[in-house]
């Protein structure tokens, strides 16, 4: 009955594993737990070691087999299994033995000995061999493994004492490296014994002969299971998830027991907060302070402790990084600056014992991910509050989804907020990293007197020139007012801008439209701007939260001076002063962009421009003015090429566009008006087809429309009119002009 209802309940957690498998979580177990509620204070634990191989697969023996001193070392030695005195017999760092690491997370509490029960010829121990092969165990699957009774019998058999007790524990490990795909010989426990390989490398199916002496990741994991401790939703912040694969060789620095399961086995005293109450959270590996709320709904409750990451502990006499530090180092995922945090565990109705009722709470609100969204993570700056994602409350409201549902491959444990319960908050009310300490308010009741939440999921629904739309998730604080909006000006390499924030009361909406663009004098030219929007939240209080993560949306491109390479101009570009493409260079500009000239100013180009628009996101050549007129600015001179202008409006300009050269200029659906001289002035081009092609365009308000002086246009399709010289339409000498299905009409002159 008992395996029944263990393979039902991991049935129910399979694809969560399956999902951390992939990910590479390589240290899910399947597991018959002893009884969670027995305690282990100033106690002391026999761990005997079996070791057993398979009618074809024998203990490794080259270059030399493992000693029986080798597997005591790892395990049940006491401060000498460490760095730079001892290293495993591969020459792996370690970072201390199974009893260094459970004296460390046990306060002292428990004490683990041991010895390999095997016989021994010259130290090298004389392996029992099981009746059948490493594939046949394998094959079964992990709640019907046989290899448990198959070690026990064999070994009773040769007459060793592998018998056990509440006080007394079996680790059989056997020949080769480790095979897992939960599986028959999968790292696994069952009662008071566990499994576990000899060797251990990346995970798989088959021999692989790099694979080294095991580390003790794997060993911690299901020895806790022994002492009724159940799995959790913490990655590689604990040591019942992910977190057996840490350290600078993967699995040598196992992470910390959550707070609630070394709460469990009475190795720590949460401080049980029950109204609002502040304090200064310290970092303590060996003897955590450890806050409980307890939750108005079931017997859920929260746990909340600071971590370090830069910490060292001293085993025997060696001091070297702790398992929090250990734990960040590579290969494990990176935390950049990050050297402290606030770690929160949601526990549901009480139970410890599994991935979708105990875990943690992830800061950023996305399990695998950081801040930006996308940034791989595992219980890196994601994972701690405040952390780079800058999270500083933790309350009912602070994230909008139902931890208590499923969301892809995974339980919402990590989702931050504190659902179901509505008497639960928490907020990170400063840093002393200094002195390695988070002043926090933790809430018993009225969650709501913490400030409001990070505002989450700002997103530019719209940018056009001089205009930026922004839109946001709505807070849930049942007392907020509304928004601030924060704005500032970067570029590429600019760093973090000073934020000027451009409300004047705060927004009630979760949308907002940039209209109130800052000058541009003064800003750094011929390189893309870009203003960056933070969104804060306000209460009734007063209170305001952290700035959202950051939006970078367009602003501007401020063109002057000579350009040497290629460029590619959008949304809103300033021209300040004559402004020269050199030979070889393309400008490419962009559908929907306006660009605006100074007075007096020109853009030339000696190489090729493509201004290419459509029909419904056109580009436009302006006057800077407020209120433009003809011969504001000067004139496109295009004296490279080959050109393609389409779809494009030029206006108040002097002399409009200006082809120069023996290349082709297309001049495409476009309005040219405005101009103080002439629309189209070209000169001193070949006088054969199509070297300045004009169709489907109209030529309008200009003093004259088309100027040709030794030049040829051919022009198709083409309106123009209202133009006021006595040349007004179109003003020949020394060229050619080429017309079809065109209207010249209403211009001043013949």
């Amino acid at each position: 009955m008992k395996h029944i209802k263990i393979f039902l309940f991991w049935l129910l957690v399979l694809s969560i594993v399956s999902a951390i498998e992939a990910t590479g979580a390589t240290d899910q177990c399947a597991t018959t737990s002893s009884s969670t509620s027995t305690q282990y204070i100033n106690s002391t634990i026999t761990l005997k070691i079996l070791l057993v191989e398979f009618q074809d697969i024998q203990h490794r023996v080259s270059p030399s087999a493992y000693t029986k001193i080798d597997f005591e070392s790892m395990l049940v030695s006491s401060g000498v299994y460490v760095k730079p005195n001892m290293y495993t017999p591969d020459g792996d760092e370690v970072y201390g033995s199974m009893q260094d690491y459970y004296q460390k997370m046990s306060s002292g509490n428990l004490t683990i000995t041991g010895y390999v029960v095997n016989t021994s010829t010259g130290g090298i121990p004389n392996w029992i061999i099981l009746p059948n092969t490493k594939s046949y165990y394998h094959s079964f699957d992990y709640w019907n493994s046989p290899i448990f009774t198959d070690a026990v019998n064999t070994a009773t058999s040769a007459g060793l004492d592998v018998s056990t007790s509440s006080t007394v524990k079996l680790v059989i490990i056997y020949a080769g490296n480790t095979y897992w795909q939960l599986k028959g010989l999968n790292p696994m426990a069952s009662g008071n014994s566990y499994i576990m390989s000899e060797r251990q490398g990346d995970p798989g199916t088959q021999e692989n002969p790099g694979d080294k002496f095991a580390r003790i990741g794997v060993h911690c994991h299901e020895f806790a299971h022994l002492l009724g401790i159940g799995h959790a939703s913490g990655s590689r912040a604990d040591l019942m998830e992910a977190g057996t694969r840490n350290g600078s060789v993967k699995f040598n620095a196992p992470a910390p027991l959550n707070p609630a399961h070394r709460a469990l086995k009475g190795w720590l005293t949460p401080t049980v907060i029950t109204s609002q109450q502040q304090f200064d959270a310290y970092y303590s590996l060996t003897a955590p302070q450890v806050f409980r709320i307890n939750s108005n709904y079931n017997n859920d409750y929260f746990l909340f402790e600071n971590r370090r990451f830069n910490q060292t502990m001293v085993i025997g006499t060696t001091t070297v990084p702790d398992y929090n530090n250990a734990a960040f180092f590579p290969p494990a995922w990176p935390h950049g600056s990050i050297t402290e945090g606030i770690f929160a565990w949601r526990i549901i109705n009480g139970n410890t014992g599994g991935y979708n009722t105990n875990g943690l709470i992830y800061a950023s609100g996305n399990y695998g991910s950081t801040c930006p969204e996308g940034t791989p993570s595992e219980t890196d700056d994601g994972v701690p509050f405040p952390g780079n994602c800058d999270v500083r409350v933790l309350s009912p409201w602070s994230d909008s989804r139902n931890p208590y549902i499923t969301e892809g491959n995974h339980y919402t444990i990590y989702v931050p907020n504190t659902k179901n319960s509505t008497n639960v908050g928490m907020e990170v009310v400063s840093e002393n990293s200094t002195a390695g300490y988070f002043t926090i308010k933790l809430y018993q009741t009225n969650p709501q007197d913490a400030s409001p939440s990070k505002v989450s999921d700002l997103i530019t629904t719209s940018i056009i020139s001089n205009s930026t739309s922004l839109s946001w998730a709505a807070n849930q604080e049942p007392d907020l007012v509304g928004y601030n909006i924060y704005r500032g000006v970067v570029y590429t390499g600019s760093g973090e801008p000073s934020y000027t924030k451009i409300n004047s009361t705060p927004i009630t909406m979760t949308t907002y439209t940039d209209n109130n663009y800052e000058p541009i004098t003064g800003l750094p030219q011929n390189i893309d701007l870009y203003h960056r929007y933070r969104i804060t939240a306000v209460d009734n209080q007063s209170k305001e939260s952290v700035k959202s993560y950051y939006l970078d949306a367009y602003f501007t491109h401020i063109a002057c001076g000579t350009i040497s390479t290629n460029r590619t101009y959008q949304i809103n570009v300033n021209v300040i002063g004559d402004v020269t493409f050199q030979n070889g260079t393309t400008l490419a500009i962009l559908p929907g962009t306006t660009v605006k000239f100074a007075a007096g100013k020109k853009l030339t180009t000696m190489g090729a421009l493509s201004a290419v628009g459509t029909s419904t996101n056109r580009i436009t050549f302006t006057s800077a003015s407020t209120t433009p007129q003809p011969g504001d600015w000067s004139m496109i001179s295009l004296q490279g090429g080959p050109d393609n202008i389409t779809y494009c409006d030029i206006q108040y300009a002097t002399w409009g566009l200006v082809p120069k050269n023996t290349s082709t200029h297309l001049i495409d659906h476009c309005t040219i008006e405005n101009c103080a001289n002439y629309g189209v002035y070209a000169y001193t081009t070949p006088k054969t087809a199509n070297i300045v092609k004009i169709q489907y365009c109209i030529i309008r308000n200009n003093l004259v429309g088309i100027g040709l002086n030794d030049a040829r246009v051919d022009l198709l399709q083409t309106t123009i009119q209202n133009n006021t010289n006595q040349y007004g339409g179109v003003y020949a000498v020394n060229s050619k002009f080429y017309t079809s299905q065109s209207s010249i009409i209403n211009n001043t002159g013949p």
